[in-house]
């Protein structure tokens, strides 16, 4: 499984991995990475099913919080804004991509899906069929040859997504919200203000703050500055120095970045450069 600690905010599926239509990954764990792992709020064309096994921490899809529980399944359809905090354990966290539309000329999932009046974005957002999941994942994993258990597999793991559905009801978020994720992530690096981006959506100041804590679980000011620590976790990484990894990513003193860092991931940016 490929090693990713962090994801764009609209990720565009890579068809050149080999496989045409689904990635699974390895996510790093808190205790292997020796502080909190953030996964910034992004959205992407695929389906995503996030799998951990004795992981603490909290979920926000869809504008909803969740408890990450010792054995959990999450649901993801297309195009939903989601984040997560990994904030203890040392088992496993595994993310499952697929890109339904590149599926469809093995297997049709949104006609069987229609056949059982389930749409992909009725799925139940947590599943409790965590055994029947991860077996079915792992399965895929080993049999990446073989068309006909990978096949097979997806309908096993498609059983067991919408056993206990129950026609959940979604949240609808204006467009403009979206777009300011990407308007972020292009502008991480320079100073981001309250009244900039409110403008951006064509809000006020007041509804803006109300609809982005809905949308994201967080203040304006939390979420731009996970996203800079996530940005600057990756220069960290490659040797940069915490002076040019804060300033490079929208911090104005050194100061403010290294107890933001550590209020966000519980450990300061010298030591995550040695781990």
């Amino acid at each position: 499984m490929n090693m990713q600690e962090t994801q764009p905010f609209f990720e565009f599926f890579n068809h050149s991995t080999g496989k045409s239509f689904y990635r699974i990954e390895s996510v790093v764990t808190p205790n292997s990475n020796k502080c909190m792992v953030i996964t910034p709020a992004h959205y992407g064309q695929t389906i995503e099913i996030i799998v951990t096994k004795n992981i603490g921490g909290t979920a926000v899809i869809n504008g909803r919080q969740y408890e990450i529980k010792p054995k959990n399944v999450f649901y993801i359809p297309p195009s939903v804004v989601h984040s997560l905090r990994y904030i203890s354990g040392g088992d496993f966290i595994c993310v499952c991509k697929i890109d339904v539309e590149a599926m469809a000329q093995y297997l049709g999932l949104k006609t069987m899906l229609q056949a059982k009046n389930i749409r992909l974005g009725d799925i139940s957002t947590v599943c409790d069929k965590f055994d029947q999941v991860y077996d079915a994942i792992c399965r895929i994993d080993e049999n990446s040859e073989d068309i006909f258990v990978v096949l097979h597999s997806f309908l096993d793991l498609f059983e067991a997504l919408t056993s206990s559905y129950a026609g959940q009801d979604t949240i609808s978020y204006d467009e403009d919200l979206y777009k300011l994720i990407d308007y972020i992530d292009a502008n991480y690096s320079h100073k981001l203000t309250l009244e900039e981006v409110a403008h951006f959506c064509g809000y006020n100041k007041r509804y803006f703050c109300r609809k982005f804590k809905q949308l994201f679980g967080k203040t304006f000011t939390d979420f731009v500055n996970t996203v800079r620590v996530s940005k600057s976790c990756k220069l960290l990484s490659q040797g940069k120095s915490v002076q040019t990894a804060a300033f490079a990513c929208g911090f104005n003193s050194v100061p403010y970045y290294i107890r933001t860092f550590k209020n966000i991931l519980g450990t300061v940016p010298s030591d995550y450069k040695k781990h």
